[in-house]
């Protein structure tokens, strides 16, 4: 009898949990999965005509633009048992916020009063990579001890029953603990905004999310 490649990779009864691998390739986003979001402003959705380029969202030019791409709320990961790995990178270090990794809400990963999520921040308030997690408003951010850039950063968050690990560029970085892990379900997410009137770019070529 012929067994699926699942069925040889694994042992006899494992149970396959939900995974999505997306290298953001071809010239449009699968709708059928991911869904753009103007959190405000008018922004720019599209794949990238650049070597490696992935699919790129340019803000608009008014400050505080951006937008995000999501599962359209469906949340199909656990809190405290799933992990995602992505390759983003940001266009500028000075007037860009950009972040990557788990929420319960597509406008906003953890800083929104309503918020569950963990992601890898590269937002411009600090010169370092940071994990923030949050639990409907209650926010940590820990900073870890790798610079933001604007090459591609791997980042990989795990998320436990007890803490979420971000892992940046295959370094240990950072590690969040106590009531500000999320507690509901969650969707990938990719966001970023403009700090300033002017348009930035941020890219992703990446993900990988998975029930642990």
């Amino acid at each position: 009898m012929t067994k699926s490649i699942y069925d040889q990779l694994n042992a006899s009864g494992t149970i396959a949990k939900q995974r999505v691998v997306e290298t953001f390739t071809g010239d449009a986003l699968d709708t059928d999965r991911w869904s753009t979001n103007n959190v405000r402003g008018t922004n720019t959705y599209a794949m990238a005509d650049e070597v490696d380029g992935g699919f790129k969202i340019t803000s608009g030019s008014t400050q505080y633009d951006g937008g995000s791409i999501t599962f359209n709320n469906i949340r199909q990961f656990s809190p405290t048992a799933s992990e995602v790995i992505s390759v983003t990178k940001i266009s500028n270090l000075t007037d860009l916020s950009a972040v990557v990794g788990f929420s319960d809400n597509q406008d906003s990963p953890t800083f929104a009063s309503a918020a569950n999520g963990a992601v890898m921040d590269q937002g411009n308030y600090s010169a370092y990579v940071r994990l923030g997690t949050s639990q409907t408003g209650t926010n940590n951010n820990v900073d870890t001890t790798t610079s933001r850039s604007t090459n591609w950063t791997t980042s990989k968050i795990s998320m436990t029953l007890s803490s979420v690990i971000l892992t940046v560029n295959g370094l240990t970085g950072a590690t969040s603990t106590g009531n500000s892990l999320p507690t509901v379900k969650l969707q990938p997410i990719f966001i970023g905004f403009t700090n300033s009137a002017t348009a930035h770019s941020y890219s992703i070529k990446y993900m990988e999310c998975y029930n642990t």
